[in-house]
């Protein structure tokens, strides 16, 4: 992410580039000499900052990204933009066409509710009320770890339904919200999943807002208590 900590960027120069994950296990691995020219002198060249997505999701796959996230930071000095995943999928409701099944008069009062499956019959969600002027997302209430039944049971007007927990759920959601429940169209499948583009929008937002924090500071967002026993240091 483009930035110094002193002078943080506007949010048009905050700008992503691919780095493999076998880069970045790499840069961990070797020792500081080793360093020059390789995939860490190229995160250095993209700027002062870092940025994470910190879940809720994949219990391995968050503790994996924000361990390495902390071992590229620390080494290089730089602070770290936490990005909640849920805000990182309803924000992706606001790209061109993602909502092209919304009719027009049922945008002003429509809720982005993302859902990323959480096993056990269960998802991760949040609603969010998109402001189309701004370009963001605001949340209501709280992420949840909820059953999708419950979850529907306290929706009220026109829904937008994304995320990887749509394509297990759909049809219950629909049998009971009918025709206040709206999808992504069929030939966006990428959008039932977050993009590092994403992220870093909302990384840039938060950068110029000072949200960005230490790498020793950097915690997963989790819901189960068995989870988060697990995780914490005894």
């Amino acid at each position: 992410m483009a930035g110094r900590r002193q002078d943080r960027p506007e949010h048009s120069e905050v700008r992503a580039e691919r780095v493999s994950t076998r880069e970045l296990y790499g840069v961990m691995a070797r020792s500081p000499d080793e360093h020059r020219g390789g995939a860490l002198s190229k995160l250095q060249q993209l700027g002062r900052g870092q940025m994470q997505a910190v879940g809720p999701g994949a219990f391995i796959g968050v503790r994996v990204g924000i361990a390495t996230m902390k071992g590229l930071a620390m080494g290089t000095d730089r602070p770290v933009v936490p990005v909640s995943t849920l805000e990182a999928l309803a924000i992706r409701a606001l790209e061109p066409d993602a909502l092209g099944e919304v009719p027009a008069d049922a945008r002003p009062r429509l809720t982005i509710c993302p859902l990323i499956d959480a096993r056990r019959r269960e998802v991760y969600a949040a609603c969010y009320r998109p402001d189309l002027e701004r370009g963001v997302v605001l949340r209501e209430g709280e992420e949840m770890l909820i059953s999708p039944t419950s979850l529907v049971e306290r929706l009220t007007g026109p829904m937008f339904f994304l995320g990887d927990g749509v394509g297990l759920h759909r049809a219950a959601i629909v049998k009971q919200l009918g025709s206040r429940a709206f999808f992504p169209p069929s030939d966006r499948p990428d959008l039932m999943e977050p993009s590092a583009v994403a992220v870093g929008r909302l990384a840039g937002r938060r950068w110029t807002e000072g949200g960005a924090v230490d790498p020793g500071e950097l915690t997963a967002v989790y819901f189960r208590p068995a989870v988060e026993q697990i995780a914490s240091p005894r």
